[in-house]
């Protein structure tokens, strides 16, 4: 089995002369994958014309063994390397399926051998059961028999403030600690997300005449974390009040949020108020509720006003539906559909 490394790790390799055959992508943090992956195309590719030859992206609806195996088998045409990325859901994948994909990477070269076509299979945040740091899971352990595995978590605040600090410096304006760490609580710690509400937050200074961004400007131009997005969802839901719910779901659909992402907030968030209600009718007052659920003060108290007009029994009903539409997508689809027939069935 290869070795679990680091995103920090896989930049370092890329820098190096001869990378690995193969790498999987797997993790909490999508948006550091989305950059390594444009990093291991400027070092492998460096004739952006020499691109649209030598780098082949597969999308999820048309993953399969046979696509990647014709992928694979072309030499490079211009460049030293032929960079092929595979986005794939693992758990959507049938256990034929999965050994054809293994006799496909049993195909790559050794490790330590030198390689003219470089495959990344990019695993969205939930795609696959990794296990644990110390314990891996047993399909994680046969991946990466073939593929060297690049872990990306999600990283710290300390780290994202830091990050939240150079995004608004690139755009031309300046943001105390302060006020990067305002951003990082009330937008959310999802990089995709954040980096959209600085640039927004951003323009909306340099709009007012202004180089430093204050945390009046956040609450002004900004948007409340992609969770209360998910909140949104399951009110609108509960409420029966579907033309909102279909709207927030296309708002979603815009920002190409994967659905398994999108159904996976959405049954934490409707837990997290199914836990809130069983508090709340134990007598328990918000700031205990909080200390008990870790959750923050404003979900909790978005929560605590939902709940005043939504019976306990639908809570439950809604978590069965949505169990159930969440097996569909990893199941048998890949689209919105079952949750846009979730929110027409509540």
């Amino acid at each position: 089995m290869n070795e679990i490394i680091t995103d920090a790790d896989f930049r370092r390799r890329m820098k190096m002369s001869a990378p690995a055959p193969g790498y999987l992508f797997f993790g909490d943090e999508d948006y550091l994958k989305q950059n390594a992956v444009s990093v291991a195309k400027k070092s492998l590719i460096p004739d952006e014309g020499a691109a649209a030859f030598d780098y082949i992206s597969i999308d999820r609806s048309s993953f399969s063994a046979q696509t990647l195996a014709e992928s694979l088998a072309p030499p490079p045409m211009l460049s030293d390397h032929k960079l092929i990325v595979a986005s794939v859901t693992f758990d959507d994948l049938r256990a034929s399926e999965l050994n054809e994909v293994y006799e496909v990477l049993e195909g790559l070269p050794e490790k330590g051998k030198d390689a003219d076509n470089i495959l990344i299979i990019n695993v969205p945040a939930g795609g696959i059961d990794p296990g644990y740091p110390k314990r891996p899971s047993a399909q994680l352990k046969k991946l990466a028999e073939y593929l060297v595995p690049v872990r990306f978590d999600r990283i710290t605040p300390g780290r994202l403030c830091a990050w939240a600090e150079r995004h608004y410096a690139n755009n031309g304006v300046t943001a105390d600690a302060d006020v990067c760490a305002a951003t990082v609580e009330y937008c959310g710690t999802d990089m995709f997300r954040l980096s959209s509400e600085i640039d927004k937050i951003s323009f909306f200074a340099l709009a007012g005449g202004r180089k430093n961004v204050t945390v009046r400007d956040i609450r002004i131009a900004g948007c409340a974390a992609e969770e209360y997005d998910a909140f949104a969802l399951a009110n609108a839901m509960m409420t029966r009040k579907y033309t909102a719910a279909l709207e927030v779901l296309s708002q979603m659909k815009a920002q190409k949020l994967d659905p398994t992402r999108i159904m996976g907030e959405l049954i934490r968030v409707i837990c997290d108020m199914n836990t809130v209600s069983i508090l709340l009718n134990a007598g328990m007052m918000q700031n205990d509720i909080a200390t008990a659920t870790g959750i923050k003060p404003f979900p909790l108290g978005k929560y605590m006003n939902a709940l005043r007009g939504i019976d306990d029994a639908d809570l439950r009903r809604a978590l069965n539906a949505c169990v159930a539409a969440d097996m569909g997508i990893k199941g048998y689809s890949q689209d919105y559909v079952p949750i846009e027939k979730l929110i027409c069935s509540l």
